[in-house]
């Protein structure tokens, strides 16, 4: 079997819609060179390898590098990523995914300064969330 397969196929593999797999895309919540790849004649194909285990992993967790796991958060309807310089063990992993829970329950998650980005932009600017009244 094959590693990479079209939309339609994963689709109909998964029971996600096109819909679905395309938002996952556009919001940055699969990587390319991850979870897809763009085909020479420009059509998406999923890699069933990488969305595997995008689908085993801990929800906002992921390597970023072999020496760094970012988390992501939805913060005042903005995503926000941060970068924890920890090597990517299951161990580390876990401690990212309590640190991430302990921002979720937070009552007042100020004090972190976060990277944001737009859906639209690849880059990212620091930025400092606040709660204003």
């Amino acid at each position: 079997m094959t590693n990479y397969v079209t939309i339609k196929k994963f689709c109909a593999d998964t029971g996600y819609s096109p819909d679905a797999v395309r938002s996952k895309i556009s919001h940055g919540d699969w990587e390319i060179g991850k979870e897809y790849i763009k085909a020479p004649d420009g059509r998406i194909l999923i890699n069933i390898e990488g969305f595997e285990k995008w689908a085993e992993s801990t929800p906002g967790v992921r390597e970023s590098s072999e020496s760094s796991i970012e988390i992501d958060i939805r913060y005042n309807g903005k995503c926000c990523r941060e970068r924890l310089a920890l090597k990517p063990t299951p161990s580390n992993l876990k401690k990212a995914a309590q640190h991430r829970a302990a921002i979720f329950n937070a009552s007042m998650p100020e004090h972190l300064t976060m990277r944001t980005h737009s859906r639209n932009q690849k880059t990212r600017t620091n930025s400092r969330h606040r709660n204003t009244p």
